[in-house]
This record gives C-alpha cells, structure tokens and sequence, in this order.
C-alpha cells in the first residue's frame, strides 16, 4: 500500500487552511499512512499559532515555519524535501485554498501510477463561479509567454480597458471554450497542469528535491512542464480525481487591479519562461496526448 503526504503552504488565511486540512482528513485513508505538513511562509497575523492549537492532538498533522515569505515554489519546497527525507511515495502539493472532491482519491492516484506510471498527476479543478479548469493541451511556446507578458502590461497601465480587450479576444477565438471543455472532460498526457494542486509519484521525487526555484511567484505549471519534457518523465490530466479550488487569492491577471509588487513578480517569471523556451525549443512541438 502507498504512503501519501501533503504539503498545505498557509499564508494568514486561517479559515481556509483549515477547511483545506479538514478536507484531507476526511478522506478514507483506510491504513494508508498519510502526512499533512503545513509550511506557514511567514504569516506573522496569529493564523498559524491558531492552526498549531486545532491540530496539536493530530499526529500526522504537523507544522514548519518559515522566517520569511519564500515565495510559492521555495516555500513548497521546504515541505516537499521533508516529505522526501521521510520516504513517501507521493507527495501532493496543495493550495490553501482547496477541497478535494473524490472519496476514493487514493485508491484513483494509484490505479493511474500503476497504469500510466506518471510523475506527475492533476486533477479536474471547480470554481466558484461553477466554471472547471481542467489541463492545458498545448505546450508554452514563444508566442504563449510573450502574449502573457503583453496583456500584463496592458492589464497594469491601462486598468478597465484590460477586460474590454480580453472580452473581444475572447470574441475572436470562437473555439476556445470548445478546447477548454473537451480539456477538462478528457484524460490527457504530456500535458501543462493547474499548479493549486500537484501530485507528485515517486518517479519524481527521486529526481527532484520539489519544484524549480526559478521564481518566486507565477509560471510554475510551464516550467514544470519544461523540466517534465526534458527528462522524459510523464504527466498525466485525470478528470475522475475532483477537487474545488475556493480561489481567494487573485492573481495578476483576475479582474481586480494589479499591484505593482504583483506585476513585476509577474513579468519576471514570463521572462524566465521565455528564456527556458528559447533554451529548450523542443517543447514547442509537444502536444497533449488523449489517454
């Protein structure tokens, strides 16, 4: 039987780290070992110093804190590479932000590892909005970051007529939602996964001590899919393994306005996209696979 662990980064929202924990918990384990490590990246509000207090009896619930914010990937790592020191074969890592859907997760991870032997799994993801999310089916490319780096700043400088652009592209693409819909209901490999929840086989994490620290926040599920790519290894879209994605962080390119911390921590990560895709053209020519 497989040993899981799940690496929850918290930062100040205690309600919904807490309701993201719970969710874990209350999956049927059924003798399973399975390990919650909260890595609090310096909150500094009280939330996790709560959060201790709620889950002081739970021993397979435990906590490290960062001296300081490290950011999304440096900040998942820190847990992931205390998962791997103690030898589980999958770690997950998992927004704040989450509930995971399907009862039977464990048993459907590993069925798909036994069958498709990925290193790297994701799941359908629902909105708040009832919308889904599903895989992206074509690989970052040129055109893709570039187009990224153009709308940012648009959305920075010129603030409501971000969204009137984005409503006439969206326009102007009548096949979009087709693509996203048929993304989101079918299996896929070799595919870019949502980065809020990411899980990671042991074929991985034999390789990889967690994420690539290339930035500090955005361009994460790319990267992945680059570093992916080019060592052979697998990933994997399953629409039967479910979770809700709350969503209470807006990211740089939602409809609010954009901070400017926010913007250049944005841009810089599409320029390491860039670079990496320049770099390593290959990936260009991937394209997601139906399983």
């Amino acid at each position: 039987m497989y040993s899981f662990g799940f690496v929850v980064l918290h930062y100040k929202t205690y309600e919904e780290t807490k309701e993201t924990i719970d969710s874990i918990l209350c999956l049927p384990a059924e003798g399973r070992d399975v390990k919650i490590v909260v890595v609090d990246n310096a909150s500094e509000n009280g939330s996790t110093e709560k959060l201790i207090r709620d889950y002081k009896d739970r021993e397979h619930v435990s906590f490290i804190l960062n001296h300081e914010n490290l950011g999304f990937s440096a900040g998942n790592n820190v847990g992931f590479r205390e998962l791997k020191k103690q030898g589980y074969d999958f770690i997950i890592l998992s927004n704040n932000d989450i509930e995971v859907k399907s009862p039977d997760f464990y048993r459907k991870v590993e069925e798909d590892y036994e069958k498709y032997g990925f290193a790297v799994l994701g799941p359908a993801i629902e909105n708040p909005d009832n919308g889904h999310t599903g895989c992206r089916t074509l690989p970052p490319d040129l055109k893709f970051a570039k187009g990224r780096i153009f709308r940012l700043y648009l959305k920075y400088y010129l603030g409501s007529l971000y969204s009137a652009y984005e409503r006439f592209r969206s326009k102007d693409t009548p096949g979009t939602q087709k693509e996203n819909d048929e993304a989101y209901s079918c299996g896929w490999k070799n595919v870019t996964l949502h980065g809020c929840f990411l899980i990671f086989s042991r074929d991985y994490i034999k390789r990889f001590k967690g994420l690539a620290h290339l930035t500090f926040m955005y361009a994460e599920e790319e990267i992945l899919f680059i570093r992916l790519m080019k060592s052979n290894l697998k990933s994997i879209y399953d629409p039967e393994i479910r979770i809700f994605h709350k969503e209470g962080a807006a990211t740089a390119l939602s409809g609010k306005k954009m901070t400017k911390e926010s913007f250049i921590r944005h841009i810089k990560a599409q320029k390491v996209l860039v670079k990496l895709i320049k770099k390593y053209q290959f990936v260009e020519n991937i394209r997601g696979e139906k399983l």
